[in-house]
């Protein structure tokens, strides 16, 4: 929510039509998702230009229409606001800018009135802990904390998020993703978080950074940005369990997980908490894998300082938070069938970690590793080291005796090619393996589902 006050000085306006007015408004920017008390803005982009849609939404009632001064003749502007004399038109040089400055404004205006943001980042686990710290904060501040939807994460999304803040909202809880050098940092720039953490450094991306020196360093914008800006508020969670982030040294609000708070997991999932010369011990039955009840842990440390005096309230989240069900670290069970499905994205750290947790999942719960299918795709946007890390996933199979695969996709062949399992075949597409998928869906129990995003891989689980 924003008050169109802000819009009046910007920079990037050309031209206006119709009166001035201060409301409160939300914005949309899809002509088909408006509804009233809205503002629109026809986004402009290379392929696109959402202002087309201007006089769709005008008669639909929109008070406020902001487009790009290239979409429309300067005259024809003119007809159409003649047209709807009671909606306000204003034409600006760049959209996306305009988006921006805006969203800053916004920014800006809430945290002088006490708000705090926290900001997240890392190649694997940043939208599932994004979710993890809105449950945490939340518990304290019902119904008054914002948190990125989904995974808009870009320079796009971040500003549609601050765009989101509320007045009575509390805390703002900012995703921010990257897949070129000096995103984060930008993104920073916009958000402006007092807090944050880093979930993790690995190999995602790496096609567009080249090593994973540089990803850290593109992460480790954030760190920096917490560090230079930081108040007597300001936390930030280090991750030092990751060999990574570990190189980052402390300041002042740092508080370093694996070093100064420690946890153990047991053979039945619960976990010894050693933290601030105590220990907290809990169980959470709702979540199998490791590095997710470290993501959690992570989520709770950062919020517990953030909001101190809470702790045994947000102990009770430690041990009933459940994953939404996003196509990420989702365990479905259908009778004696337990299917481990993460659908949504795909690196080779990820894709390892993953690996190690289902085969301890096997383990742990004494379930015949031979009736488990492994059935894993692409791992995108890995440039000319596409083929290394895919066979180093088909030797973490070999080592962790994974015997019976599918691969799918273009990179299928790089996994069979160091496979050394019993059983194994290749799928080109995700409907070629939907074929076969009854059959081999009836002959074994436990199941893994892992790939980028392109393969949609979740969508075999219907086919049963």
């Amino acid at each position: 929510m924003f008050d169109s006050k802000i819009l009046e000085d910007s920079k990037y306006i050309t031209n206006t039509f119709n009166p001035s007015f201060k409301k409160d408004l939300k914005l949309c920017t899809d002509s088909r998702a408006f509804v009233q008390g809205m503002a629109f803005l026809g986004i402009k982009g290379e392929k696109f230009d959402g202002g087309k849609f201007l006089e769709q939404i005008l008669e639909k009632g929109c008070p406020l229409a902001v487009i790009s001064n290239e979409t429309f003749q300067l005259n024809s502007v003119e007809e159409i606001a003649k047209k709807y004399p009671e909606s306000k038109i204003v034409l600006v040089s760049d959209t996306i800018k305009f988006l921006q400055e805006i969203s800053k404004k916004r920014r800006d205006e809430w945290v002088s009135n006490g708000g705090r943001i926290i900001g997240i980042t890392g190649s694997n686990g940043k939208t599932t802990t994004k979710e993890m710290l809105f449950a945490f904060a939340d518990k304290i501040y019902p119904g008054c904390v914002l948190k990125t939807k989904g995974n808009l994460n870009n320079h796009l999304g971040v500003p549609f998020t601050l765009l989101d803040l509320e007045d009575s909202q509390k805390i703002a809880i900012v995703e921010m993703g990257t897949n070129h050098p000096g995103e984060i940092q930008f993104l920073c720039e916009l958000a402006g978080p007092q807090s944050g953490m880093i979930s993790s450094v690995g190999v995602a991306h790496i096609e567009f950074f080249g090593t994973v020196e540089k990803i850290l360093e593109e992460k480790g914008a954030l760190y920096r940005y917490v560090r230079d800006h930081a108040d007597k508020e300001s936390i930030f969670l280090l991750n030092a369990l990751d060999k990574n982030l570990k190189t980052l040294p402390s300041f002042p609000g740092v508080i370093r997980l694996g070093e100064e708070v420690t946890f153990t997991i047991k053979d039945d999932q619960s976990v010894d908490l050693f933290w601030n010369d105590s220990e907290i011990s809990f169980k959470n039955s709702n979540i199998q894998e490791d590095y997710n009840i470290q993501n959690l842990i992570a989520a709770f440390l950062l919020i517990n300082a953030c909001i101190p005096g809470h702790t045994f309230d947000l102990i009770e989240v430690l041990k009933n938070f459940k994953l939404p069900k996003l196509n990420r670290s989702e365990w479905i069970f259908d009778k004696n069938k337990h299917i481990f499905l993460d659908a949504y994205n795909a690196n080779p750290t990820s894709m390892m970690a993953a690996l190690r947790s289902f085969k301890n999942y096997l383990v742990r719960n004494k379930l015949d590793i031979e009736k488990s299918l492994i059935v894993i795709g692409d791992m995108n946007e890995l440039g000319d080291q596409a083929e290394q890390h895919h066979h180093a996933v088909a030797n973490l199979l070999n080592e962790l005796g994974l015997n019976k695969a599918f691969f799918v996709g273009r990179y299928a062949h790089y996994y069979a090619d160091e496979f050394r399992g019993t059983f194994s075949k290749v799928f080109q597409t995700t409907d070629e393996l939907k074929k076969e998928w009854p059959l081999h869906y009836a002959n074994n129990e436990y199941f893994f589902l892992k790939a980028s995003r392109s393969l949609q891989l979740e969508s075999i689980i219907d086919i049963r």
